[in-house]
């Protein structure tokens, strides 16, 4: 199997849209881009306590064609686990448009992405 890169080892990283390829800074246009889409992708389930904050770590791999693979969470040490934001979050990341993949010495590779993923609905008491 192909190696994984992470970001910094890649002469460009992948992007989310491709409006930021002519970007001054690709890859902050590229974060900006999925943190908005997030935004309105990931269902958040109505959280059970009260003004819970929780927040996720999602990690996956945009392949060498741009492609979601092998998304998983990360758990956050010390924070209760909200079941149905981490299925949520996986989701929405698997439903993701294909990425343009990251480009390392003139070739498409893969390359390892992780995202935080907020959830801090305030319930009404």
């Amino acid at each position: 199997a192909p190696e994984v890169y992470e970001i910094t080892e890649t002469s460009r990283p992948p992007l989310f849209d491709k409006n930021c390829l002519t970007a001054a800074n690709p890859e902050a246009c590229s974060n900006e881009a999925v943190i908005d889409w997030m935004r309105y992708a990931v269902e958040r389930p109505k959280l059970t306590d009260q003004n819970q904050d929780v927040i996720h770590f999602v990690t996956f791999i945009i392949n060498e064609k741009g492609q979601v693979e092998n998304a998983r969470i990360i758990p956050v040490q010390g924070q209760k686990i909200c079941e149905p934001c981490q299925t949520a979050t996986l989701e929405a990341v698997k439903g993701m448009a294909t990425w343009l993949p990251a480009i390392r010495d003139g070739q498409a590779v893969k390359v390892r992405v992780t995202l935080p993923v907020y959830y801090n609905e305030r319930m009404n008491s």
